[in-house]
Protein backbone atom coordinates (compact mmCIF):
# COMPACT_ATOMS: atom_id res chain seq x y z
CA UNK A 1 0.00 0.00 0.00
CA UNK A 2 2.95 2.29 0.12
CA UNK A 3 2.93 2.96 -3.34
CA UNK A 4 -0.47 4.39 -3.68
CA UNK A 5 -0.10 7.93 -3.22
CA UNK A 6 -3.45 9.31 -1.67
CA UNK A 7 -5.23 6.02 -1.23
CA UNK A 8 -6.80 4.85 2.10
CA UNK A 9 -6.31 1.33 2.50
CA UNK A 10 -9.42 -0.82 3.32
CA UNK A 11 -10.16 -4.29 4.33
CA UNK A 12 -13.80 -5.75 2.60
CA UNK A 13 -14.61 -9.55 2.14
CA UNK A 14 -10.96 -10.03 3.65
CA UNK A 15 -9.52 -8.78 0.50
CA UNK A 16 -7.21 -5.63 0.15
CA UNK A 17 -8.78 -2.76 -1.16
CA UNK A 18 -7.81 1.30 -1.43
CA UNK A 19 -10.06 3.75 -1.38
CA UNK A 20 -8.82 6.66 -3.92
CA UNK A 21 -10.02 10.25 -3.33
CA UNK A 22 -9.76 13.12 -5.63
CA UNK A 23 -10.31 16.06 -2.47
CA UNK A 24 -13.62 16.82 -3.74
CA UNK A 25 -15.53 14.12 -2.52
CA UNK A 26 -15.30 12.19 -5.53
CA UNK A 27 -13.57 8.05 -4.47
CA UNK A 28 -12.78 4.84 -6.65
CA UNK A 29 -12.57 1.78 -4.78
CA UNK A 30 -9.67 -0.33 -6.10
CA UNK A 31 -9.02 -4.25 -5.52
CA UNK A 32 -5.01 -4.52 -5.02
CA UNK A 33 -3.44 -7.63 -6.66
CA UNK A 34 -0.14 -8.64 -6.71
CA UNK A 35 0.83 -8.80 -10.57
CA UNK A 36 4.25 -10.60 -11.65
CA UNK A 37 6.10 -8.45 -8.21
CA UNK A 38 4.56 -5.18 -8.57
CA UNK A 39 1.43 -3.94 -7.64
CA UNK A 40 -1.50 -3.55 -9.72
CA UNK A 41 -4.97 -2.17 -9.59
CA UNK A 42 -8.26 -3.30 -10.56
CA UNK A 43 -11.78 -1.39 -10.87
CA UNK A 44 -14.81 -3.46 -10.90
CA UNK A 45 -13.09 -6.91 -11.37
CA UNK A 46 -11.02 -5.79 -14.21
CA UNK A 47 -7.38 -5.73 -14.82
CA UNK A 48 -5.75 -2.39 -15.89
CA UNK A 49 -1.80 -3.93 -16.11
CA UNK A 50 -1.83 -5.38 -19.45
CA UNK A 51 1.50 -6.51 -21.50
CA UNK A 52 1.90 -5.32 -25.27
CA UNK A 53 2.43 -9.32 -25.31
CA UNK A 54 -0.98 -9.82 -23.72
CA UNK A 55 -2.98 -7.35 -25.95
CA UNK A 56 -1.54 -9.09 -28.83
CA UNK A 57 -2.58 -12.48 -27.35
CA UNK A 58 -6.20 -11.55 -27.04
CA UNK A 59 -6.28 -9.95 -30.52
CA UNK A 60 -5.25 -13.07 -31.75
CA UNK A 61 -7.16 -15.39 -30.13
CA UNK A 62 -10.23 -13.11 -30.96
CA UNK A 63 -9.51 -12.08 -34.54
CA UNK A 64 -7.57 -15.73 -35.93
CA UNK A 65 -10.85 -17.46 -35.89
CA UNK A 66 -13.08 -15.04 -37.59
CA UNK A 67 -9.90 -14.14 -40.65
CA UNK A 68 -9.79 -18.13 -40.89
CA UNK A 69 -13.60 -18.24 -41.37
CA UNK A 70 -13.65 -15.29 -43.53
CA UNK A 71 -10.92 -16.45 -45.89
CA UNK A 72 -12.28 -19.90 -45.96
CA UNK A 73 -15.59 -18.91 -46.86
CA UNK A 74 -14.21 -16.47 -49.60
CA UNK A 75 -12.46 -19.66 -51.13
CA UNK A 76 -15.50 -21.57 -51.33
CA UNK A 77 -17.30 -18.18 -53.25
CA UNK A 78 -13.95 -18.09 -55.52
CA UNK A 79 -14.16 -21.83 -56.22
CA UNK A 80 -17.77 -21.78 -56.88
CA UNK A 81 -17.26 -18.88 -59.74
CA UNK A 82 -14.75 -20.51 -61.04
CA UNK A 83 -16.61 -23.69 -61.44
CA UNK A 84 -19.28 -22.24 -62.35
CA UNK A 85 -18.05 -19.74 -65.51
CA UNK A 86 -16.70 -22.89 -67.06
CA UNK A 87 -19.60 -24.70 -67.10
CA UNK A 88 -21.96 -21.85 -68.86
CA UNK A 89 -22.69 -18.04 -68.43
CA UNK A 90 -26.57 -18.65 -67.34
CA UNK A 91 -25.51 -20.52 -64.26
CA UNK A 92 -22.33 -18.17 -63.30
CA UNK A 93 -25.75 -15.10 -63.82
CA UNK A 94 -28.35 -17.55 -61.94
CA UNK A 95 -25.76 -17.40 -58.92
CA UNK A 96 -24.50 -13.91 -58.79
CA UNK A 97 -28.84 -13.26 -58.47
CA UNK A 98 -29.74 -15.69 -56.46
CA UNK A 99 -26.93 -14.23 -54.44
CA UNK A 100 -27.81 -10.81 -54.23
CA UNK A 101 -31.20 -12.03 -53.18
CA UNK A 102 -29.53 -14.06 -50.37
CA UNK A 103 -27.33 -11.01 -49.27
CA UNK A 104 -30.34 -8.34 -48.54
CA UNK A 105 -32.19 -11.02 -46.82
CA UNK A 106 -28.77 -12.16 -44.81
CA UNK A 107 -28.62 -8.28 -43.43
CA UNK A 108 -32.32 -7.72 -42.82
CA UNK A 109 -31.79 -10.83 -40.29
CA UNK A 110 -28.61 -9.75 -39.29
CA UNK A 111 -30.06 -6.44 -38.19
CA UNK A 112 -32.26 -8.04 -36.15
CA UNK A 113 -29.83 -10.12 -34.36
CA UNK A 114 -27.26 -7.75 -33.48
CA UNK A 115 -30.53 -5.61 -31.90
CA UNK A 116 -31.31 -8.66 -29.70
CA UNK A 117 -27.36 -9.10 -28.02
CA UNK A 118 -27.84 -6.27 -26.29
CA UNK A 119 -30.95 -7.27 -24.40
CA UNK A 120 -30.27 -10.88 -24.31
CA UNK A 121 -26.87 -9.86 -22.33
CA UNK A 122 -28.55 -7.26 -19.99
CA UNK A 123 -31.39 -10.21 -19.05
CA UNK A 124 -28.71 -12.28 -18.44
CA UNK A 125 -27.00 -10.09 -16.19
CA UNK A 126 -29.94 -9.25 -14.06
CA UNK A 127 -30.80 -13.03 -13.80
CA UNK A 128 -34.18 -12.00 -15.37
CA UNK A 129 -35.45 -15.52 -17.24
CA UNK A 130 -38.16 -14.49 -18.25
CA UNK A 131 -36.78 -11.02 -20.33
CA UNK A 132 -34.44 -13.56 -21.06
CA UNK A 133 -36.61 -15.79 -23.00
CA UNK A 134 -38.58 -12.80 -24.24
CA UNK A 135 -35.70 -11.48 -26.20
CA UNK A 136 -34.50 -14.42 -27.46
CA UNK A 137 -37.77 -15.48 -28.87
CA UNK A 138 -38.47 -11.92 -30.13
CA UNK A 139 -34.60 -12.26 -32.12
CA UNK A 140 -35.33 -15.70 -33.82
CA UNK A 141 -39.15 -14.23 -34.85
CA UNK A 142 -41.53 -16.05 -32.47
CA UNK A 143 -44.37 -14.08 -30.66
Amino acid sequence: MSRLEGAIPANIDGSEWAVLTDGGGAALLLRVLACQGQGAFTAFGMKTVMTSRGHLAAILSLGLPLIGGHVAQFAIQLTDTIMLGWYSVEALAAVVLGSSFFFVLFILESGFAIAVMPLVAEASAEGDETALRRATRMGCGFR
